[in-house]
This record gives C-alpha cells, sequence and structure tokens, in this order.
C-alpha cells in the first residue's frame, strides 16, 4: 500500500509526487495523471496523491486521476486509450521505471522516465524481487495487447481534472 490510513502517502510515493511536482512546476509536464487503486471504498490511492499534489500548489484541475491503475500495464493502457496521452513523462523508481517506460512504449506513447529515487527505502529488496516476475507477466500483456481490468469512457487531458475526482 501506498497511502497511509490517514491518505497521506508512503515515503516511495511521496517522491514519486515530489518529483511529479518539480516537472509540472518546471513546465515539463503540463497535466499529472495519478494513477493507483482505487478498488475498494476503503482504500483509494488517487485521491490521497492527488490531495498531496494539490497541497504542494498544483491547481486540482491540472491533475487527472485514474482510479483503476491497478498495476503499471493498466496504467500505460489506460494513459493511451482512456485519457488519449501520446507523450508521457514518468515518473517513479529506477526499480521500476524500465518496466514503466516498456509498457508505455509498447502502447505507443512517446515516453521519458525520470527517477524519483529521493531516498532509501525500507522495503527496496521487496520490490527489487517483486520485479523480475513483474516484468515478464509485462512483457507478455504488452506482446498479447492485454485489455485493462476496466476500460472506460474517453477523458479530455485538455479539460479539467476534476472530472475524475470520486
Amino acid at each position: 500500500m501506498h497511502i497511509r490510513p490517514d491518505g497521506t502517502p508512503s515515503d516511495i510515493l511521496k517522491d514519486r509526487l515530489d518529483n511529479a511536482v518539480a516537472l509540472y512546476e518546471a513546465g515539463a509536464a503540463p497535466k499529472i495523471i495519478m494513477s493507483g487503486d482505487h478498488g475498494t471504498v476503503a482504500y483509494d490511492e488517487v485521491k490521497g496523491m492527488k490531495d498531496y499534489a494539490v497541497s504542494q500548489g498544483v491547481p486540482a484541475e491540472d491533475v487527472f486521476c485514474d482510479h483503476a491503475g491497478f498495476s503499471t500495464y493498466e496504467t500505460m493502457h489506460r494513459a493511451k486509450h482512456v485519457f488519449g496521452a501520446e507523450k508521457i513523462i514518468v515518473s517513479t523508481q529506477s526499480y521500476h521505471l524500465s518496466r514503466a517506460l516498456y509498457d508505455a512504449l509498447g502502447m505507443g506513447m512517446d515516453a521519458v522516465g525520470v527517477p524519483s529515487d529521493l531516498h532509501a527505502y525500507q522495503q527496496q529488496i521487496i520490490w527489487d524481487v517483486r520485479e523480475a516476475p513483474a516484468r515478464t507477466k509485462d512483457v507478455l500483456m504488452v506482446a498479447l495487447g492485454a485489455e485493462p481490468t476496466f476500460g472506460g469512457e474517453p477523458i479530455n487531458l485538455d479539460g479539467s481534472g476534476n472530472v475524475t475526482d470520486g
């Protein structure tokens, strides 16, 4: 879990968000898509992510929530096919970045990555071990052109991100 019970981001997620906010402030990213797990009423990663970005000064209308980003592959599939992204900057830690970029490129997006390794993380060994089977799974998903758990109606990134709240 990347959102604590009080709705604040974990250290690893906070680093990803700080990186995304910095890219936004630098003008490199005019909009931010927050993608995560909102599979239950009790757990809403993306609301906590958006709330954090807004608390850091990003206008709420520039932050879009992808409530069905249950995996890296699904996040990239939805970025392309629901949000219509053609060109993206991916903010995540180095151990995860190559897989995220592989998925984005596999969707046909022009993608670059900016590592968000701002600290050492207590659970890093677990994430490193998990990454090997996750990469294998994503190679298969891209090769098969697998559909995500949830599709969705198109969401225009030129509009307000507030339409994705809730």
